[in-house]
């Protein structure tokens, strides 16, 4: 198993990286969080491929602000989950619903299920994402990683 670390070393701009798989029926990732996700630092998401994002500034992206226990949009801000600290592993299913025309995104946080954040999202080509904004922020993708039984 390989791990791929995110990590900003300096810069005021936001960083993002995308996981390197489109998601085209069901995809299962996670996280490790290698440092305190402090003040909106790491957001966990989906996003089409755009790589120029700033604080509040989410066309495109839907995430998990990990520190604030929040999901975001470009239309919509709330309450959903639980803060992360350094050490969790976060977790993110990312399902296309063939019925509906559809994709459902859920999270994970060490393995316990916080339920549906995003559903209903027009079909489109997705990619996950995470998004760094302060230096010295670290995560960790962890390859292979299995989705935790319900």
């Amino acid at each position: 198993e390989t791990n791929k670390i995110i990590h900003k070393l300096f810069g005021e701009d936001p960083q993002i990286a995308f996981v390197d798989k489109p998601i085209s029926d069901v995809l299962y990732v996670e996280f490790s969080l290698e440092s305190e996700p402090d003040e909106a630092s790491v957001l966990i998401g989906i996003a089409v491929e755009r790589s120029d994002y700033y604080v509040d500034d989410y066309c495109g992206f839907w995430g998990y602000v990990l520190s604030d226990a929040k999901i975001v949009s470009e239309y919509n801000t709330k309450n959903y989950g639980k803060r992360c600290k350094m050490g969790d592993r976060v977790g993110m299913r990312i399902a296309v619903n063939d019925k509906k025309k559809t994709v459902e995104v859920s999270y994970y946080l060490n393995g316990e299920n916080l339920g549906t954040a995003f559903d209903e999202l027009e079909i489109n080509t997705y990619y996950p994402a995470v998004v760094v904004h302060y230096e010295c922020t670290k995560v960790k993708l962890i390859e292979k990683a299995a989705m935790p039984d319900e």
